[in-house]
């Protein structure tokens, strides 16, 4: 039978118990005191069976003490400057948030603090931000493009690259985006060094897919809204696709893989499914077709049984999209593909006949102001 003196230190040995910065006998990095006495630093507080949660300041200014955003109007329907930025099609809320942070926003005159809060029907023309000389602008004025510092550009994707990370051997087509490369127009600065280093695309991805086996135009940029525009759910601009098609004659492995018994529909030269939506495609059959805006035969064989080449436009993008309502829809097999649009952004002929300036296979250049205006308030 233990005395009342040893029952004492067991029972306490046993209790979980907060822990001090001066607490005898406790454990470093736990908060089970081993102290046969009180520790001095609130272990006589019943608290035995639990943790006591410390409390930590939420948000911290740059110098390390605790700051709490103020926020903008009443009642508790609030939400984060950064998402009303984002909802505005301002900035992404990376880009939102880094620009705070930096302390270049400005909300009614008043520079605003990270996690800053204010009512969801903000309007934009009270928020500006402060460019790197200083000024400042309303959401009207962002610019995409400042000097030399590119946030955007196209490139004519070859044969044999790959839009994303390299795979299968085959390199991504960011590698191409060189000084040697560039197309260069009639009021571009030739003095100008972007693309002479590779760390120079560091935060660029492509806004779209290209396969290895397409060619085409190729958006790669850092900026946030612009990508969310050209590729989120809820885009509408239009891609253009110049299409070399031949007769389906057997199933693919993909198709297998999905459906064993699935055979393609015989080839048709009826566009009409392609025209009014709502069709499924294989394995995808919670999200139906939209309609293409534009969809033609523009040449090739009269026969339905020959090579003949299609023009089609689509609002929305999913992986092998083009080659996949090909093959569903008409019983036709994809050989060549090329993107000639997207939205504003045209690959011009070789041969110039559309005007303009014509981007070679595998150049690249800056997306132009014009084009980002146009992408950035006109579409989606």
């Amino acid at each position: 039978m233990l005395s009342s003196q040893w029952t004492g230190i067991v029972l306490r040995m046993a209790r979980v118990r907060p822990l001090g910065p001066n607490a005898s006998g406790c454990i470093s990095k736990t908060r089970l005191c081993l102290a046969a006495t009180e520790c001095g630093d609130g272990c006589s507080e019943p608290s035995a069976g639990r943790f006591r949660r410390q409390q930590y300041p939420r948000y911290f200014s740059s110098s390390g003490a605790g700051v709490k955003p103020s926020n903008t109007g009443k009642g508790t329907n609030l939400i984060r400057l950064t998402k009303r930025m984002g909802e505005l099609d301002m900035f992404s809320r990376r880009e939102a948030d880094r620009l705070i942070q930096d302390g270049r926003v400005l909300l009614d005159g008043e520079v605003v603090e990270v996690g800053h809060k204010v009512p969801p029907d903000l309007q934009a023309d009270r928020i500006f931000v402060v460019d790197e000389g200083g000024s400042s602008a309303g959401h009207t004025n962002q610019r995409h493009t400042t000097g030399d510092v590119v946030t955007a550009v196209v490139l004519n994707k070859p044969l044999g690259y790959v839009s994303g990370q390299a795979e299968h051997g085959n390199p991504p087509a960011i590698r191409l985006l060189t000084k040697r490369n560039r197309a260069w127009g009639k009021h571009d600065d030739y003095d100008s060094d972007c693309g002479s280093d590779t760390r120079h695309w560091k935060g660029f991805a492509p806004a779209g897919r290209l396969d290895r086996l397409s060619t085409g135009l190729l958006v790669f940029t850092s900026n946030g809204v612009l990508a969310k525009k050209l590729i989120g759910a809820a885009s509408t601009i239009e891609k253009e696709y110049i299409v070399d098609l031949e007769p389906a004659l057997r199933p693919t492995k993909m198709e297998r893989s999905i459906d064993p018994s699935y055979v393609p529909p015989p080839p048709t030269l009826d566009l009409a499914e392609l025209r009014k939506g709502g069709r499924f495609l294989l394995g995808d059959e919670h999200r139906p077709l939209k309609p293409c805006p534009q969809v033609e035969w523009i040449g090739g064989a009269e026969g339905e049984n020959e090579t003949r080449q299609l023009r089609i436009v689509l609002t929305e993008g999913r992986k092998h999209h083009v080659r996949r309502v090909c093959r569903e829809l008409l019983g036709q097999h994809v050989v060549g593909l090329r993107r000639v649009r997207i939205g504003p952004i045209e690959l011009m002929p070789d041969d110039g006949a559309a005007g303009g300036e014509s981007l070679p296979v595998g150049c690249w250049r800056p997306l132009r102001e014009e084009e980002l205006e146009a992408l950035l308030r006109r579409h989606g």
